[in-house]
């Protein structure tokens, strides 16, 4: 018998120690597309900065990163010769429209050169100047350092400027 009341005290001492089950953190996730848009293009930006930020803070340039980030991402934009100039530009229209607000404009489009336009759709990021101890130039330079690049590892050669509020960038075949 005092065995058994020694496992019934065990028992209750377990439970009364255990978390109830309304108290148990919840994992749903009920947001919706676009709130969970805006929260990967939020942790995309912050990563950049985040990135940029430490290269800096160890002595590297953002165009130091660019180049780094150039060099690491163009693989996975395929083999040398495998794309056009035409989808080349698509890729990066494509990757800058992740944010809202992208204004972009082909100036020339032959089978050998694109020329286009493009704001900066992150720029509202930069109102006090700086995001995350990150300026905007910077993150212009990065971004075209990287597409330049990829484009040289596709076999196209890519040149741009930062003029005001747009970035003009030419593409040509080699």
């Amino acid at each position: 018998m005092r065995k058994l009341v020694a496992q019934c005290l065990v028992v209750l001492a377990v439970a009364a120690m255990a978390v109830p089950a309304q108290a148990q953190t919840d994992i749903t996730d009920n947001r919706t597309a676009e709130e969970k848009w805006t929260r990967s293009q939020f942790l995309t930006t912050y990563m950049m900065m985040a990135i940029i930020a430490h290269g800096e803070s160890v002595g590297q340039t953002p165009a130091e990163f660019g180049e780094w980030m150039g060099k690491f991402a163009a693989p996975s934009w395929g083999e040398p010769g495998s794309r056009t100039l035409q989808s080349f530009v698509r890729g990066a229209f494509l990757n800058h429209n992740l944010w809202p607000g992208l204004e972009f404009e082909l100036l020339i489009d032959t089978p050998t050169e694109v020329r286009a336009r493009m704001n900066a759709p992150y720029a509202t990021l930069f109102e006090e100047g700086e995001y995350y101890g990150v300026g905007l130039e910077d993150f212009k330079n990065v971004w075209m350092t990287a597409y330049s690049l990829t484009a040289n590892h596709l076999g196209f050669d890519m040149t741009y400027s930062l003029d005001g509020d747009w970035i003009e960038f030419t593409v040509k075949t080699r």
